[in-house]
């Protein structure tokens, strides 16, 4: 039987929730194994930006809770296929 790849999918809190979990899914349906790696292993405070009305720019909300499947320093890149960093506020964290 052929092994999944994996995906490493780097953020923490303030992430964007949904390009987290788009992420997440697609990766599934296209049959690999997508990692959620943060910080710490733990229950991650996801946000959504959007746009308020009179706003010339996009407001952040509180989001989604995303579990972080990994902590970043208990990775091994020859584990992964790929590495992708998601947006939100998490890389300026990060």
């Amino acid at each position: 039987m052929k092994k999944k790849k994996k995906i490493l999918i780097v953020t923490d809190d303030t992430g964007e929730s949904f390009e987290i979990l788009y992420a997440i899914y697609r990766f599934r349906e296209a049959g690999m194994v997508p990692v959620v790696a943060a910080t710490k292993k733990k229950r991650l405070n996801g946000v959504i930006h959007d746009f308020y009305p009179g706003w010339n720019t996009y407001i952040e909300k509180p989001g989604y809770l995303i579990q972080a499947d990994v902590a970043i320093n208990q990775v091994k890149a020859q584990d992964y296929e790929a590495m992708v960093l998601m947006g939100g506020r998490a890389p300026e964290f990060l």
